[in-house]
């Protein structure tokens, strides 16, 4: 499903590089067979999911919704299909008590993040328990600005810039208007960690951009945050996870109170 994260990549941030592109002619069949791929597997793992998945899921629902607005084909009827099972697990987005118990609860920003930005892909409008969800995640962030995670699943799930931009964006989407004056703050403090803190993963400079993008940061900086994550490109093409190593090494298990 990493895939679907450089099409959301590839869709929002290249055009802002000034870069020589390909034709719209070549670029939209490959990006709907891309699509279709994504589509094939969010489809096979709805069909067995216990749970709800920031791979197969919330990763593809946002790759559907910019495919949308960039006018590639979509299989609406496969999409409304994942949609429809997606939100009754962890989180459950249809139970106002299973919100404010927290009994599933695992890590807040990136697992209630995933689910809320996915969430907001399939049109779902703000109401008391995405509201619930989102002020347990804006009250995660640390005093120098950023949110912890204990996920250690690299290349996508692993990084404290992942952790930060999820709930940027989620607080973003889902937050009442009334609490505009706090996730401003929130969102300021954030930006200033993810200005000074140093990334070392192209995972951590893959959420910087994103983290700066949802936060608000300007069109230079976003800029130049993607020039760093476009630098790392390998002679081949591709990306590895560690800019300085060819083969990637077995991360050590972040404390959660990180």
């Amino acid at each position: 499903m990493y895939k679907a994260l450089l099409l959301c990549l590839a869709f929002l941030f290249v055009p802002a590089l000034h870069a020589q592109t390909a034709s719209p002619e070549q670029v939209r069949p490959a990006a709907e067979r891309a699509v279709a791929i994504v589509q094939h597997g969010s489809a096979g793992f709805t069909k067995m999911m216990q749970c709800f998945s920031c791979h197969d899921q919330a990763l593809p629902m946002m790759m559907l919704k910019t495919a949308r607005e960039r006018g590639v084909a979509v299989d609406e009827a496969a999409a409304s299909q994942v949609a429809a099972k997606s939100f009754l697990f962890s989180p459950d987005l249809s139970s106002i008590d299973k919100a404010v118990q927290a009994s599933m609860i695992i890590d807040p920003a990136p697992s209630e993040g995933w689910a809320l930005i996915a969430a907001h892909a399939v049109g779902v409008k703000p109401n008391l328990v995405t509201e619930v969800y989102t002020r347990r995640i804006a009250n995660w962030q640390r005093a120098d600005g950023h949110w912890p995670t204990a996920d250690a699943r690299p290349p996508q799930s692993s990084s404290l810039f992942t952790a930060t931009a999820l709930a940027l964006r989620a607080m973003h989407l889902y937050l009442p208007t009334q609490m505009g004056d706090e996730v401003q703050k929130r969102s300021d403090r954030a930006l200033r960690w993810l200005f000074t803190e140093v990334p070392q993963s192209t995972e951590d400079f893959t959420f910087r951009l994103f983290g700066m993008y949802w936060a608000g940061a300007n069109a230079v900086e976003c800029s130049t945050a993607a020039k760093d994550l476009m630098a790392l490109q390998r002679p081949d093409g591709g990306w590895a996870h560690f800019p300085t190593c060819n083969r990637t090494p077995i991360l050590p298990v972040r404390p959660w109170w990180r």
